[in-house]
């Protein structure tokens, strides 16, 4: 689902693989890999939230041209997300 801010020049596109099967969307959120949403959307700037633990989306955030920054959230070094040391 992609929105325009109100009054902002701003467009947000919420995805979710949905790969957990115990998690439910609170909002509208399309259902869409990391993958295809990058290449689909285009985006400028990445907010990813709770990478996998063992995987680094980072590196296609990084090899998608549009790109130009990227926020991970998540747990850090040995914490739960991401790969750690490397993401």
């Amino acid at each position: 689902m992609t929105r325009a801010l109100t009054g902002c020049p701003v467009l947000l596109a919420a995805t979710d693989s949905f790969a957990n099967k115990g998690l439910r969307a609170v909002a509208p959120v399309e259902a869409i890999e990391y993958q295809a949403a990058l290449a689909q959307h285009s985006p400028h700037v990445v907010l990813c939230c709770w990478m996998p633990l063992g995987q680094d989306w980072s590196v296609a955030m990084r090899a998608e041209g549009s790109v130009t920054h990227y926020v991970l959230v998540g747990e850090t070094d040995d914490g739960c997300c991401g790969v750690p040391w490397g993401t």
